[in-house]
């Protein structure tokens, strides 16, 4: 425990410090969390014995790059519409799907393993959990001011990013508490033993609390953080589950090592992986 908190008194402020200096150091930042994801995510696999496709993985990334170049929204000096883009994308997609398969079954035909489905299979899931990346990235990329709640001239987007990160650091910290206070009732013990129902609604509730108060302070809309809130407490909470049953089935304790005490990239940020993206879609309906 004291090894967590330790990690977290340094990587707080590191993170905070890279959402304050701009949206492009930190789109560069989320990119290589995902590049450090995709390797522990290979690793962890590929000594389970499970040889993901590395093609459908890497094509995880492609979104979280567009988030750092900004590319679809700015994009290169083409004159391509958005429309334009995102076929190019889908068109990328299907390419690489296709090409995927059929080195999969040429390696098959030549090596006998009979794994066509099962590589595909983890690859796309690989490559679709780290596409998730590119929301963090999003949810920082608006630097219009927000002229609204106490700090009037901060960028909308490090204002909506740091309402759903505290909601999801509120939690998880708080399903911890709660659950080692109150915890009678096991949530998901094949899954993950220690969670309880208890802790389950301690994180929830601390998170829509959570979610009011720093959506009055950052964004001036204490409903739309409470809204937020209980995003992060519910998605946040699956998030975390996914990520447990993905090391079960592979018999391991985390996908890293990187960060003392909590693991590696994905340990770290599956809650907040689950959120992002629901948070983004909020965001660009209520603004």
């Amino acid at each position: 425990m004291l090894t967590r908190w330790l990690s977290a008194i340094v990587g707080i402020p590191l993170f905070l410090g890279l959402c304050l200096w701009g949206r492009e150091p930190f789109g560069v930042a989320v990119f290589l969390i995902a590049l450090l994801g995709l390797w522990e995510l290979s690793t962890a696999w590929r000594k389970a014995g499970i040889h993901a496709n590395l093609l459908l993985l890497a094509m995880g990334l492609v979104l979280p790059l567009y988030a750092w170049t900004n590319w679809l929204d700015t994009g290169p000096a083409m004159d391509w519409t958005r429309a334009s883009r995102l076929d190019a994308l889908l068109f990328a997609a299907g390419a690489a799907l296709l090409i995927a398969a059929i080195a999969e079954v040429a390696r098959a035909a030549r090596t006998g393993e009979l794994q066509v489905g099962r590589n595909l299979g983890y690859g796309l899931l690989g490559g679709c959990w780290l596409a998730l990346f590119s929301a963090i990235a999003w949810l920082r990329a608006d630097t219009a001011d927000v002229r609204a709640g106490l700090f009037p001239h901060m960028d909308a987007g490090v204002a909506r990013l740091l309402v759903t990160v505290f909601c999801v650091w509120a939690t998880d910290s708080f399903a911890l508490f709660a659950g080692w206070a109150f915890g009678r009732h096991k949530l998901a013990p094949y899954l993950s033993p220690a969670k309880t129902v208890e802790g389950a609604i301690g994180g929830f509730l601390a998170s829509v609390l959570v979610g009011a108060l720093f959506g009055r302070l950052f964004l001036g809309q204490p409903i739309l953080g409470s809204l937020i809130g209980a995003i992060a407490g519910v998605l946040g909470q699956l998030g975390d589950l996914f990520k447990s049953s993905l090391k079960r089935e592979v018999g391991i304790k985390d996908f890293g090592s990187i960060i003392p005490g909590h693991g590696g990239a994905l340990d770290r940020f599956d809650s907040l992986l689950f959120v992002a993206p629901v948070a983004c879609l909020l965001f660009s309906v209520v603004r």
